[in-house]
């Protein structure tokens, strides 16, 4: 069992430096701070990617707690001037530093979106989701939702208020919710 842990923990992390090498060859796009009073979570993003209509973003999460994921997203759909629309998935690896300090990985379904509600103010969420069935190793499920709402200051930059919840479910009966907050968010476009 362990060997086989070791050879999935290597695989992806595989997965996620062949990603990251595919967005090292597309332009970037943005970078983008969460932070909120005991959590963290920088994230890359590289829209056009693999196609005009695709996008690619990786992120990184911590809490203060001793809790870290990192996450890989490959999305496509439709950005129109006032809203725009991606569905997609996403490989995760989560690092639990809880009382047996599970781990886990997984393939997660969702989408993200994003609308205009006035000049330079905007409306954006994402949700994911990996059931039992793409969810491995001491993880039964996993979920991911935010929201937020993002004011341009600069075209280059924007500042948002938002909320995120992000929750396992563990093989051995319990769950870890990794976040549960409001956050403050920098996003710098490039």
């Amino acid at each position: 069992m362990n060997n086989t842990m070791t050879k999935m923990k290597s695989a992806i992390a595989a997965l996620l430096t062949l990603s990251t090498c595919i967005i090292s060859t597309a332009s970037a796009d943005s970078f983008d701070l969460a932070l909120s009073n005991k959590t963290a979570m920088l994230t890359y993003e590289s829209a056009g990617g693999i196609t005009n209509k695709s996008m690619v973003k990786g992120s990184y999460f911590h809490h203060d707690d001793g809790d870290d994921a990192f996450d890989m997203s490959f999305l496509v759909g439709e950005v129109h001037k006032k809203s725009k629309l991606l569905i997609g998935g996403k490989v995760f690896y989560l690092n639990l530093d809880n009382a047996s300090e599970d781990d886990g990985y997984g393939l997660a379904i969702g989408a993200e979106g994003a609308f205009t509600l006035a000049p330079k103010l905007s409306l954006k969420a994402h949700a994911y989701f990996a059931p039992e069935v793409t969810s491995f190793s001491d993880i039964e499920d996993y979920r991911d939702l935010e929201v937020r709402l993002a004011y341009d200051i600069i075209p280059e930059a924007s500042v948002a208020f938002g909320y995120r919840s992000a929750k396992a479910e563990l093989e051995n009966g319990g769950s870890e919710r990794l976040q549960d907050n409001l956050f403050l968010a920098l996003t710098l476009v490039f």
